[in-house]
């Protein structure tokens, strides 16, 4: 089973959203622009063209199931999309195409993952003038 924002790049990268390219590196300089890690700015490494970031950000403590020894694990992923400079509606849009390549997704090794939010929260502009927007996944699994 992949590690919780290794499954979720995978599967945003296996719905073939144009002009995005899965990184296979997380540390800069990057080969793509699906990146699993934290935002990075543009003078740090990170490609100048829309981004979109992935990265692990805990979850809730373990629960046992009724009556089972199987634990019910919970994870949480972060998304955050940056659009090329000044440009609102691409953004939103690759952000609206990441969040829908996503929820209810069928990751291997998660019975369950879905958005916590009902779609991208727009996060403002950065210091260049790019937007960003972001939302939260939920993963279950069976531990």
């Amino acid at each position: 089973m992949a590690d919780p924002e290794v499954a979720v790049q995978g599967a945003i990268a296996a719905a073939a959203i144009p002009g995005l390219t899965q990184a296979t590196v997380s540390v800069a300089p990057f080969d793509g622009n699906l990146i699993v890690g934290p935002l990075v700015k543009t003078a740090d490494g990170a490609p100048v063209d829309p981004c979109v970031f992935v990265q692990s950000t805990g979850g809730p403590f373990c629960l046992r199931f009724l009556g089972m020894t199987l634990e019910h694990k919970g994870e949480t992923v972060q998304i955050v999309t940056r659009s090329a400079p000044k440009d609102f509606s691409g953004g939103m849009a690759l952000a609206r195409a990441v969040f829908n390549a996503i929820d209810y997704a069928a990751l291997t090794g998660y019975y369950l993952c879905e958005c916590r939010e009902a779609g991208p929260v727009h996060l403002g502009v950065d210091e260049e003038n790019r937007h960003l927007f972001s939302f939260n996944i939920n993963l279950r699994r069976a531990a």
